[in-house]
C-alpha cells in the first residue's frame, strides 16, 4: 500500500496527567489529621515520573505489587514507566500541600505553566487547627 511509506514521527508529549486530569483540572488527595491513607502511583506512560510531596515525608511500603521489606521514608518517589509504588501518608501537618512531579515538562499543558502533573493535598479538617485555605489557589513548580 503506497500510503504507508514515509518517515516516523517521533513521539513529543506534552499532556500529563493525574487519574486522567491535568492541572488545574485535578482531583485533590484528602486526608485528615491523625488519618494515614495509601496512594498507589501507576506509571502509565512512556518516561520516568519523580513524584514529590510539600510538607510531609511518607513511607514507600509497596512496588510494582510486593510489600517492601522495610519500609523506606521518603518525599520523592521515582515512578518509572510500566510499575506501581505504593505510598503511605501520615497525617501529621495540616495545611494544603502541593503534590508533584518534579520533572518541568510534566507540570506543563501543551509548554504552559501551571499544568500536568500536579495536585494538592489537603486537610479536610485544617480549620480545626487554624489553617485557612485562601479563595484562589496558585500553584508553581
Amino acid at each position: 500500500l503506497a500510503g504507508r511509506t514515509g518517515t516516523a514521527m517521533p513521539i513529543t508529549p506534552n499532556y500529563f496527567m493525574i487519574n486522567g486530569k491535568s492541572y488545574p483540572m485535578t482531583d485533590s488527595v484528602m486526608i485528615k489529621r491523625g488519618e494515614n491513607i495509601r496512594v498507589r502511583l501507576i506509571g502509565g506512560g512512556m518516561m520516568p515520573h519523580f513524584i514529590h510531596l510539600h510538607g510531609h515525608d511518607f513511607w514507600h511500603v509497596c512496588q510494582d505489587g510486593s510489600p517492601l521489606a522495610s519500609p523506606v521514608r521518603m518525599n520523592t518517589i521515582p515512578v518509572y514507566p510500566g510499575s506501581t509504588s505504593d505510598i503511605v501518608i501520615q497525617g501529621t501537618n495540616p495545611g494544603f500541600w502541593h503534590f508533584h512531579d518534579h520533572s518541568d515538562l510534566a507540570t506543563t499543558n501543551n509548554g504552559q505553566h501551571p499544568g500536568g502533573m500536579m495536585t494538592m493535598l489537603m486537610y479536610e479538617d485544617m480549620d480545626k487547627y487554624g489553617v485557612k485555605v485562601p479563595d484562589v489557589i496558585a500553584v508553581s513548580s
